[in-house]
């Protein structure tokens, strides 16, 4: 995780006992941690559709409103959006190697 500047306590959700209920998971993670907030995927809107089971364990409910750079991608005629990093990696151009970069720097982390 060091690699892309996240400095937070992580852990897999594998190691960790949640239910099964998927929405319910999604709560006891964030209290597990003592946290207040659960930032999820726009995309995951629809299925999650319990605000109220968030609320009623004081966990705020929020959707990330993320704007993809767009990067050539070599393999695709049209951009494909929210891939992994790695598809970056693979593809982006010295340019844009370079603004990364700038931006690792920024935020304090050790060059790529």
């Amino acid at each position: 995780m060091e690699f892309f500047c996240i400095k937070k306590q992580t852990a897999l959700s594998s190691e960790l006992s949640f239910p099964d209920d998927l929405v319910q998971a999604l709560v006891d993670i964030p209290k597990y941690f003592s946290g207040v907030l659960y930032d999820s995927p726009l995309g995951a809107k629809d299925c999650i559709n319990a605000g109220s089971c968030f609320a009623r364990n004081h966990i705020e409910l929020s959707y990330q409103k993320f704007i993809h750079p767009i990067y050539i991608q070599i393999n695709y005629d049209s951009f494909l959006s929210h891939l992994s990093f790695l598809d970056y990696l693979f593809n982006a151009d010295q340019n844009q190697y370079a603004e990364f970069d700038s931006w690792m720097e920024k935020e304090g982390c050790s060059e790529v």
